[in-house]
């Protein structure tokens, strides 16, 4: 037993419980399930018996709840672990499995095997994880590791192993979307380690971060557990402020899940804390009895716990009669089931009981039941010597009680002198957790302030986004209605110009002719000579006006292609016959070299483009020249060209051809007007269908138009 001097409180009672586990397991499985709740009880008492007496449970309270933990979780799980195991392992060998489901029952028997057989499940963790790694099953690989590390603690209290397991299972589950259980798990078993090792902060630490995941997934069975550490933390470092907060917060769960069994253990510690500074026992007493009532339905571990205070009370109310009844309670309910470890503080606690009845003899036999196990730590002495002293009192044996109270003394002031160290160091430990506690609050209050500037930067930038958005669709809007209300401005002055300049001059002209063919003395042939004039300049404003209406209607609204298939040389023979009169007037030769090429086009404003680019080559050709048409395909497209003779395109021209805005039409070889519209109108018409048009030109010597169209 001298080797657990080293280790602190907590590691000292769940070292012990283990130690009583071992013995147990031993035993067969129906004694096993029966008895494993009487370990955790002993596991409390041999705290006392190790580190203090009995007679101090209300001091250090805090330590109570270790036991009742173990109790609590061994009551609720071990008993129905069996048949569960059985079950799970018959599945194992009566079905073929996949990867997938056989790596989920070994994780899932790992887990059942903790508390029962560490070899069975550090051997499945191990196949689980084997496997998981193989097919990639990262939730049963994190799940294993939890089950391989807790068997470690469990089984040989080996916290290196235990922690290199958890650090595995939080790496897993850190990194894996939707495993919040393991992670939490993971993060609250190293937070456990951590409190082994005295170093609160990062005990703390962990446990808020496994807070924090549980409260995000309403995970209410684990939070429970959380709360109940951190009451240990809390309790450990006498907070009672904390400790009653996170036993409250146990309460509340224990309420919403309808657990009758939680209520009352998290009632009990609630009371344990209420009445620890309060002088009214009576109250406390009441409490305790009406709580020890209740709880006797469901546990008799817990029973006994609550028996123990209540003769603690009774005892401090000089009602040691009373106090025995609950004491005897405690021994015959245990029987011989009570370790070894945990009998010499409860003949003590008698004795006591005893000597304030003034029964020397009883007390006397109960010292000396209690002296029959050996004394393991320096504080058994001090009890020994305390109740003998008193015995030595009572009997009037006053030389001998005096010895035995300055023994008393001498052990108690070596003692105090190592519970001043201690709890110098807890006080060290504790402050570097409050001040660590506070700069990561400082911390935190810094890093909510930066992300609420953050999002007030955010919504002001989104609000001068939208302003922006807003302006820019508003701009957009304004710029497209000045730009209709310009292209209409545009159009109307087009429309006036072209009526005004380029229809007022044929019309005028023909007048004037008409004016003197009338004149009584012009002769017949002259006669002729000006009506086949008429009718020339009729042609030509018969063509602008009709020129003029189509694209009047294009800047009215869009017109698109109704594309059709049908053959070049069908529709070019009819448009040079049809302006053979106009090229024979001016002694000009068209020819037409077109093959039988089929496109996909629109047949009217085929036509169209066709007709304006074969007037304007016989247009711009001088007499006794030649216009030639002809037609060649590619693999898809045909292209159409069409070349003149005449006087050719400036160079100047040639850069705004197809603009009607840059665009001023010049007089033909024999005067003829026009309103340049005829190639703003083929430029559209052509781009409509998807073809293209364009020029090849030289002054003097004449100028070659190129039209592509689609193939079928």
């Amino acid at each position: 037993m001298n080797c657990i001097k080293n280790l602190n409180p907590l590691s000292k009672v769940i070292l012990l419980y283990h130690k009583g586990h071992k013995v147990i397991s031993q035993s067969t499985q129906r004694v096993k399930y029966q008895h494993l709740s009487t370990c955790a009880l002993c596991a409390y008492f041999a705290y006392f018996a190790v580190e203090n007496t009995f007679r101090c449970m209300l001091k250090t309270f805090k330590y109570l709840i270790i036991a009742i933990v173990c109790n609590l979780f061994l009551i609720q799980s071990l008993p129905s672990q069996t048949p569960r195991i059985d079950s799970l392992e018959q599945v194992l060998v009566s079905k073929k499995l996949t990867d997938y489901e056989k790596t989920e029952l070994f994780a899932t028997l790992a887990r059942e095997y903790r508390y029962v057989d560490s070899t069975n499940c550090r051997m499945y963790a191990r196949e689980a994880i084997q496997l998981s790694q193989k097919i990639g099953f990262k939730k049963a690989e994190a799940s294993a590791n939890i089950a391989l590390a807790q068997s470690y603690i469990i089984s040989d209290f080996d916290t290196a192993n235990a922690k290199k397991h958890t650090l595995q299972a939080l790496q897993i589950a850190h990194n894996v979307k939707g495993l919040e259980i393991q992670e939490g798990t993971a993060y609250m078993d190293l937070g456990n380690y951590y409190i082994y090792s005295n170093q609160f902060y990062l005990a703390h630490y962990n446990y808020k971060k496994a807070e924090k995941i549980y409260l995000k997934i309403n995970y209410l069975e684990s939070l429970y557990l959380l709360y109940r550490n951190l009451y240990i933390l809390f309790g450990y470092i006498n907070d009672d402020v904390n400790s009653f907060y996170y036993c409250n917060k146990k309460l509340e769960i224990a309420k919403e899940q309808g657990d009758s069994l939680r209520i009352l253990e998290a009632s009990y510690l609630i009371g344990l804390l209420r009445f620890k500074h309060d002088n009214n026992k009576e109250a406390a007493l009441t409490y305790f009895q009406e709580l020890h009532k209740k709880i006797k339905f469901y546990s008799s571990s817990y029973t006994d716990f609550i028996a123990g205070t209540i003769g603690e009370y009774l005892l401090e109310l000089n009602r040691p009669k009373d106090a025995l009844d609950y004491l005897f309670d405690i021994l015959e309910s245990q029987n011989i089931e009570i370790d070894y470890i945990t009998l010499p503080d409860i003949y003590l606690i008698i004795a006591e009981a005893y000597i304030m009845l003034e029964k020397a003899d009883s007390a006397n036999y109960y010292l000396a039941k209690c002296m029959e196990h050996p004394v393991v730590e320096d504080k058994r002495w001090i009890d020994i010597y305390r109740v003998r002293s008193q015995i030595d009192f009572v009997k009037g044996n006053l030389k001998s009680s005096l010895e035995n109270y300055h023994r008393l003394h001498y052990f108690s002031d070596s003692l105090n002198e190592q519970e001043k160290t201690l709890e110098i160091s807890q006080l060290k430990n504790w402050f570097e957790l409050e001040q660590k506690d506070n700069e990561n609050e400082i911390l935190h209050q810094e890093k909510q302030k930066q992300q609420k500037l953050l999002i007030l930067l955010s919504i002001g930038s989104l609000l001068i986004l939208i302003l922006l958005t807003i302006s820019l669709l508003l701009y957009r809007k304004t710029s497209e209605k000045n730009s209709e209300l310009k292209k209409t401005h545009s159009f109307k002055n087009k429309l006036f110009s072209i009526i005004s300049h380029n229809l007022r001059s044929p019309i005028s002209s023909i007048s004037e002719i008409l004016q003197m063919a009338n004149n009584v003395t012009t002769d017949t042939e002259n006669r002729t000579k000006i009506f086949k004039n008429v009718s020339t300049r009729l042609d030509n404003a018969h063509g602008l006006i009709e020129n003029l209406l189509i694209w009047a209607k294009t800047q009215m609204k869009d017109i698109n292609p109704i594309n059709e298939k049908f053959n070049i040389n069908d529709h070019i023979k009819f448009i040079v016959n049809d302006l053979r009169q106009y090229a024979d007037e001016k002694n000009i030769e068209l020819e037409n070299n077109t093959q039988n090429h089929f496109v996909l086009a629109d047949i009217e404003m085929f036509k169209i483009i066709l007709r304006n680019v074969i007037n304007n080559a016989i247009k711009y050709s001088n007499s006794n020249g030649k216009v030639t048409i002809r037609s060649e395909q590619t693999d898809n497209e045909v292209i159409i060209s069409v070349k003149d003779q005449g006087i050719g395109i400036p160079e100047k021209m040639m850069e705004n051809l197809f603009q009607l805005s840059e665009t001023k039409s010049t007089l033909g070889t024999e005067k003829e007007t026009g309103t340049g519209l005829g190639l703003v109108l083929c430029d559209y018409f052509v781009k409509k269908m998807g073809g293209e048009i364009w020029v090849e030109s030289e002054v003097g010597k004449g100028s070659i138009f190129y039209i592509s169209l689609i193939r079928n």
